[in-house]
C-alpha cells in the first residue's frame, strides 16, 4: 500500500512538473542587452535561431510607446535594437510573415527618453507573454 502511494505522489509531482515545463517553454525567449543609448530586444531561440513573435509592445509607464502585431504568416524574429531619441516607427524585418504597426499609428518615429523606464512584452503565436523592464542612460561622450 505504501508503494502504491510513493508511486502515485512522484507520478503527481513529475506531471506537474512537465506541465509546468511546457507552459514556460511556449512563453518567448527575451533578453535585454543593454548599451551606452541603446538596447537590443533579444528574442533568438537557443540564442541563435528565429523566433516566431507575434506581437512586441513598447510601454513607458502606462503608455505604450511602439506596438507591432502580426499582419501575415507567422513572422519570426533575431532581434531588435532601439536607441535614445527617435527610432523608425517601422517594423523589424521578419522571415516567413510579416507585421503591422498599431502604435504609433500614423507617425514614422518615436522617441525613447534617457532615464526613463520602458517595459518590453513579447508575445509568441500561443502561451503566455514575457515581459521585461529596462532604464536607458543616456550617451557618454567622449
Amino acid at each position: 500500500m505504501k508503494v502504491g502511494l510513493r508511486l502515485l505522489a512522484v507520478i503527481v509531482i513529475l506531471s506537474a512538473l512537465i506541465v509546468r515545463v511546457t507552459l514556460l517553454s511556449r512563453r518567448p525567449p527575451l533578453v535585454l542587452k543593454r548599451s551606452s543609448g541603446s538596447v537590443t530586444i533579444d528574442v533568438q531561440t537557443l540564442g541563435e535561431y528565429l523566433t516566431p513573435i507575434s506581437r512586441l509592445k513598447l510601454s513607458e509607464g502606462p503608455t505604450t510607446v511602439w506596438e507591432i502585431r502580426t499582419s501575415s504568416g507567422t513572422p519570426e524574429i533575431w532581434r531588435v535594437v532601439l536607441n535614445l531619441g527617435l527610432n523608425p516607427s517601422s517594423p523589424p524585418r521578419a522571415e516567413f510573415g510579416s507585421y503591422r504597426v498599431v502604435v504609433p499609428a500614423t507617425a514614422d518615429s518615436f522617441e525613447l527618453r534617457a532615464n526613463a523606464r520602458y517595459t518590453v512584452e513579447v508575445w509568441g503565436p500561443s502561451g503566455p507573454r514575457h515581459r521585461a523592464s529596462f532604464l536607458l542612460s543616456a550617451r557618454k561622450n567622449g
